[in-house]
């Protein structure tokens, strides 16, 4: 029995239950005062009931659960919506490659093997989101004393080659806007789409945000201050990804021209056609709705594969710009 008695009135209980994340044993004291050994022993044994209830309690949590609580937390905090999103499709990663354990059952040893699985589908940059998210599960747990450790904490993830972006080269860049230029008056508002992420850098969630009003027609700027997503079948108007995408970009005088002549045609067609709603955003569809952001990748792989244009996606467009301010020249 694990009773030290450190004077005449005063014991310490020591019990031994559980495993930390190498699988040692785990030992909970408690400091008491005692009348006799009878009494010290009496203590001994509640305190070891108490120890043994709590890891009992903690059995019962499994990993999905703890998850679930987790993001329920995040919404309460006012995380954005696109961020819980993307809790939510970790969750089902985990699930998929972890399974649905007890959270306590979980080792350190299974963590290593979980990773082993994902890095054999998974990028490192995937596989290093995926466990922090879980080790942010665990972290909550352990605060709220539903279990006593974070397996995830500390784990080892191997380096691995990151696939690399695809992007435009100077060669490609005259031929791409050319073919853009033979497209304007059939698809306007995809060539506007694509110019915004090309020559100014924007993502998608914030080209397919912009309203007439974010254009400065006196200064010739655009104002970028939300995103929009479409989660399901719900569009999601929020702000931007972080406090520094909220900015005020000039805009090329090409672009400029593009733009006004796009809001002009949809006011004008809104006008002539009534089953048409006055435009709301800047890039439309073909019946004045907001484009589905599935829309925008779809025409991009038609554009290409129809003027023999590299395969770069639309986050390809943003890394271009990025090089493009880097290249030399006027």
């Amino acid at each position: 029995m694990g009773i030290e008695y450190k004077s005449k009135d005063k014991c310490r209980l020591v019990v031994y239950a559980g495993t930390d994340a190498y699988g040692k044993p785990k030992r909970y004291i408690k400091t008491v005062a005692y009348t006799s050994k009878r009494n010290a022993e009496k203590q001994y044994r509640q305190f070891e009931n108490e120890v043994m209830n709590g890891l009992t309690v903690e059995t019962k949590v499994r990993i999905s659960v703890m998850m679930d609580e987790y993001i329920a937390s995040r919404k309460r905090k006012g995380r954005r919506s696109m961020t819980i999103h993307g809790y939510e499709i970790i969750k089902q990663r985990v699930l998929e490659t972890l399974g649905d354990p007890i959270a306590s059952k979980v080792s350190r040893k299974m963590v290593d093997d979980w990773i082993g699985v994902m890095y054999e589908k998974y990028s490192a940059k995937t596989i290093r989101n995926t466990v922090g998210f879980l080790s942010s599960c665990y972290e909550r747990y352990v605060d709220l004393e539903q279990v006593d450790r974070n397996p995830c904490r500390h784990a080892d993830i191997p380096e691995k080659p990151a696939a690399p972006q695809v992007i435009l080269e100077l060669n490609d860049i005259r031929p791409f806007y050319d073919a853009l230029c033979e497209e304007w008056e059939a698809q306007p508002d995809f060539v506007a789409a694509i110019e915004l992420m090309l020559f100014c850098g924007l993502r998608r969630s914030e080209v397919l945000a912009l309203k007439p009003e974010h254009i400065d027609m006196v200064n010739k700027t655009v104002h970028i201050d939300g995103a929009r997503h479409r989660i399901g079948s719900d569009s999601i108007t929020e702000g931007t990804k972080t406090i520094g995408s909220n900015r005020i970009l000039s805009l090329p005088a090409f672009i400029y021209r593009d733009i006004c002549e796009l809001i002009s045609s949809h006011e004008e067609r809104a006008l002539t056609d009534k089953n048409i709603p006055s435009p709301e955003y800047l890039i439309l569809g073909d019946w004045g709705e907001p484009v589905h952001p599935s829309v925008l990748y779809a025409k991009l792989k038609r554009f290409e594969k129809k003027y023999d244009l590299p395969d770069v996606s639309l986050h390809g467009l943003r890394h271009t710009y990025a090089s493009m301010l880097k290249w030399p020249g006027d």
